[in-house]
């Protein structure tokens, strides 16, 4: 195992790559991006993890990795497609989208566009097809056009993933704050009472608009953040099992092994066995 860390980009907004420039991974460990890719297959071998499932390539899959997602890829040298990557900024507090980032990360992981082939399957490849050209032909305002393309692919695929997207009507602002809130302190702070406080609301109402949007309560999304991380530090670093639950605000180990075990089923330990045997067994 390597440790993980943020793989940084210089991205300026939106930047469209073929893959065939990109098939061989510059950073060869498990990483993660601060800013999204969606990865387009359309021919070659291989596989993709992400965040401890690894899909194998075939064509015409899609990828959508999230900002903060840990993956890696190893692809063969023939592999083809288009890789496009773009910062939470490109779609948070700009006039022209309408999804919002927490929106954006209910599209899932993968998705199979061979499966149920639609007109909605043909627009999506259509814009891929678009924003590669323009950001190689780089004409007048190609920029502009980009973040347009860019709109309502993200639109179609929430639709394939959830059937309706989210109206502007319907965006609640606290919910990016509370989000990016979590981010910075789930670490430190996993109190409902300090996330409805930094909000100036209530921890019932906190939760209301939170379950109302995403389906679970504020504290979940909390929680959830804390195991996330914890199983990304057990798969991915060498961590002692005391340091992981001390990198997510645990003092004492076996408070750590009791909160993993109640939310995962099994303790940190079976955990890290269970994925090192597993990504043993699907190297190639």
């Amino acid at each position: 195992m390597l440790e993980f860390g943020p793989v940084l980009g210089s991205l300026k907004e939106i930047r469209v790559d073929r893959l065939e420039n990109r098939w061989k991974s510059e950073v060869p460990f498990p990483h993660k991006h601060n800013f999204f890719q969606l990865i387009l297959i359309v021919r070659g071998r291989g596989w993709h993890e992400i965040d401890f499932v690894r899909y194998p390539l075939t064509p015409y899959q899609l990828f959508f990795v999230k900002v903060g997602q840990v993956h890696r890829w190893q692809m063969s040298p023939d592999t083809t497609g288009t890789l496009i990557e773009f910062k939470n900024e490109t779609i948070l507090h700009n006039s022209t989208a309408i999804c919002p980032s927490w929106s954006v990360s209910k599209i899932a992981d993968q998705i199979d566009f061979t499966k149920g082939a639609s007109k909605i399957h043909e627009h999506i490849l259509n814009l891929f097809d678009l924003m590669l050209e323009e950001y190689e032909g780089e004409g007048h305002d190609f920029e502009v056009a980009l973040k347009h393309y860019l709109i309502p692919m993200l639109i179609d695929l929430h639709r394939l993933c959830n059937g309706k997207i989210v109206s502007p009507r319907d965006i609640d602002p606290i919910l990016d704050t509370f989000l990016s809130l979590v981010e910075e302190n789930y670490k430190v702070n996993r109190s409902l009472i300090f996330y409805a406080e930094k909000l100036r609301t209530t921890p019932k109402a906190l939760t209301m608009r939170v379950s109302r949007a995403l389906g679970q309560s504020a504290r979940a999304v909390v929680h959830d953040r804390c195991i996330l991380e914890a199983k990304r530090l057990l798969g991915y670093s060498h961590l002692s099992l005391g340091e992981v639950g001390q990198e997510i605000g645990f003092d004492d180990p076996n408070h750590f092994s009791r909160f993993f075990s109640e939310a995962v089923g099994i303790r940190p330990k079976e955990f890290r066995l269970q994925y090192q045997m597993a990504a043993s067994a699907n190297v190639p």
